[in-house]
C-alpha cells in the first residue's frame, strides 16, 4: 500500500523541527535529511560563529561521535562534505583543521595589491624592508633603460599573519621619496600622488611556484609550500615602464578573481586560438 503524501503543515513542522535541533546543536534523529549532512551543517553553523576559528583543530572523530551519540562512520562522512567544500583540511597524524580564509582580489581593475585588498575590505599592515638604490636585477633589467633603480622589498600581513612578499623595482625618479613615504603609502600613491606620474596600465603573469627558502621565512611557511607568483609590469602614460615587481602569496590564503567579456579577434598565446577579451588590471 502507498503512503499518503504528506501534508504541507505537516512538511513545515518538519522543516521548523530541524532547524529548532539545528540551533540548538542537536541532531534530529526523525528528520528526513540524513544525520551524516545534519552534523555537516552543525559544523558549519560553527566554523561561521568563530566557535571553530580559523586555523583551529575540529575535535576528533571519536569525540565528535561521543558527543552527538552517533557513529563514526558518520562523523567521517560529515567531514567529507566540510572537505569537499574547502572549509577544512585533514593532515596526517594531526587532525582536521578550519581551513583559512582566502584572501580574493579582483584582476580587472588596475590597482595595486594594497589597493585591492583595501577595496575588498581587507586592509593588511605594511612592513618596509629594504628601500634603496641597486641595479635592477637580470629579470627586470631590460625593462629599466636608465640602469640604477630603486628596490622596494614589503611584507603585508593581514590580522597579524604574513600573506605576501613584494619584491618591487621602481623607476630611478623614486630616488628621491623618503623612507617615511615608502613606508606609509603603496607604489601606485607613490607615483601619482609624490612623483606626479600616475601609472596608466600594467601586465601580469600567474604561476605556481614553490616557496624557496627565503621566501618561505618571511611568509612563515615551508621552503616546499605552493605560493602564487604575480609578476608584474606597470606603465606612464607614454610607455616608461615605472615599476617591475615579484609578488609572491600564500597559495592557502590568497585567490585572483577576473571576468571574461565575450569574445574578440584576441588570440591565445599558446594555442593560438580566439581568446575571450577581459580587463587589464595590475597588481
Amino acid at each position: 500500500d502507498r503512503r499518503p503524501a504528506p501534508s504541507p503543515i505537516a512538511l513545515y513542522g518538519k522543516v521548523w523541527f530541524h532547524g529548532l535541533m539545528v540551533g540548538r546543536g542537536q541532531i534530529a534523529r526523525d528528520d528526513a535529511l540524513p544525520i551524516y549532512e545534519q552534523l555537516a551543517q552543525l559544523l558549519v553553523d560553527k566554523i561561521g560563529r568563530g566557535q571553530f576559528a580559523s586555523g583551529a583543530r575540529l575535535p576528533t572523530e571519536l569525540d565528535l561521535a561521543k558527543d552527538y551519540g552517533i557513529s563514526r562512520d558518520t562523523v567521517r562522512q560529515a567531514i567529507a562534505i566540510l572537505e569537499r567544500r574547502g572549509l577544512v583540511v585533514r593532515r596526517r597524524a594531526k587532525g582536521t583543521f578550519v581551513s583559512a580564509q582566502r584572501v580574493t582580489q579582483e584582476l580587472a581593475k588596475l590597482r595595486s595589491f594594497h589597493g585591492g585588498l583595501v577595496d575588498r575590505g581587507v586592509v593588511p599592515d605594511m612592513e618596509l624592508l629594504e628601500f634603496r638604490p641597486v641595479a635592477p636585477p637580470q629579470e627586470f633589467a631590460a625593462g629599466f633603460q636608465q640602469g640604477e633603480v630603486v628596490r622596494l622589498l614589503r611584507r603585508y600581513l593581514v590580522n597579524g599573519k604574513a600573506l605576501a612578499v613584494a619584491d618591487i623595482y621602481l623607476h630611478a625618479m623614486a630616488k628621491a621619496i623618503p623612507w617615511e613615504v615608502a613606508e606609509r603609502h603603496d607604489t601606485y600613491t607613490i607615483f601619482d600622488k609624490f612623483l606626479h606620474t600616475p601609472v596608466a596600465r600594467a601586465s601580469a603573469t600567474i604561476r605556481a611556484e614553490s616557496a624557496g627558502r627565503g621566501t618561505a621565512n618571511l611568509l612563515g611557511v615551508r621552503p616546499s609550500a605552493a605560493i602564487l607568483a604575480l609578476i608584474q609590469t606597470h606603465y606612464s602614460v607614454s610607455g616608461d615602464v615605472l615599476v617591475q615587481s615579484a609578488l609572491r602569496v600564500r597559495a592557502d590564503a590568497y585567490e585572483l578573481h577576473i571576468d571574461l567579456l565575450g569574445a574578440t579577434g584576441l588570440t591565445d598565446s599558446l594555442t593560438g586560438t580566439p581568446a575571450r577579451r577581459f580587463k587589464q588590471g595590475g597588481g
